[in-house]
């Protein structure tokens, strides 16, 4: 019998060790991702685009082109009709949206002066806290396993 329970005990070790194991690399892909932010600026151009009876024209291609007759940016309309850009230059800004079903619609705005955008103050967390985060995760999975470990010794 006591070759069965050496064996039981060793498939037990293995499982938890591979369980610990995948959690160690969670954990730590945790530490090393990738942060997102953002801030928030005015000065942003806007066109809400509409067909004649009042509807939106809701999620349709829009295309803008720079006073040089570049293409600057391309999207689609929201559900509302509105689509927001940035004008880095002063100029005439051409822009044309299309439904796909036949209606186009362009338009040239004349801007003025270049906007830029601001840096908004905004609650971000570091990734210090991330990889403080990962490395109290495997701490505390180390600790458990410990003493699941011991326990089973007495």
């Amino acid at each position: 019998m006591l070759p069965d329970f050496q064996n039981t005990l060793g498939e037990r070790t293995v499982k938890i060790s591979v369980l610990a194991a995948a959690v160690l690399f969670a954990a730590a892909g945790l530490g090393l991702s990738h942060g997102t932010d953002c801030s928030i600026g005015e000065g942003a151009k806007y066109i809400k685009t509409f067909y004649d009876d009042g509807s939106p024209m809701a999620f349709c291609k829009v295309t803008v082109f720079a006073p040089d007759e570049s293409e600057f940016q391309s999207g689609i309309t929201d559900r509302n009709g509105v689509f927001a850009f940035l004008p880095d230059a002063p100029g005439a800004w051409k822009i044309e949206v299309d439904d796909g079903m036949g209606h186009k619609m362009e338009k040239t705005i004349l801007i003025d002066n270049a906007y830029e955008l601001s840096e908004m103050p905004h609650g971000k967390a570091s990734r210090g806290y991330g990889i403080i985060t990962g490395i109290g995760l495997i701490f505390g999975i180390s600790g458990l396993l410990f003493i699941l470990r011991a326990g089973r010794g007495k």
